[in-house]
């Protein structure tokens, strides 16, 4: 799943350090709203820290 608005060209990951300290279960599909919630955060925050690269 590719969420974002082009900042990001990887598709974003989810685990639960918790219960997978070794990230081996990608929980991105299970919880697709969390991943679109925490990738809208951090996209809002490079745009307003200008973290966001240039486009080539």
């Amino acid at each position: 799943m590719e969420i974002g608005n082009g900042t990001r060209t990887k598709k974003w990951s989810l685990y639960d350090i918790t219960k997978d300290p070794t990230e081996l279960n990608d929980l991105s599909v299970q919880f697709p709203d969390k991943v679109k919630a925490l990738s809208d955060s951090w996209n809002n925050w490079a745009h307003q820290h200008h973290v966001i690269p240039k486009p080539k």
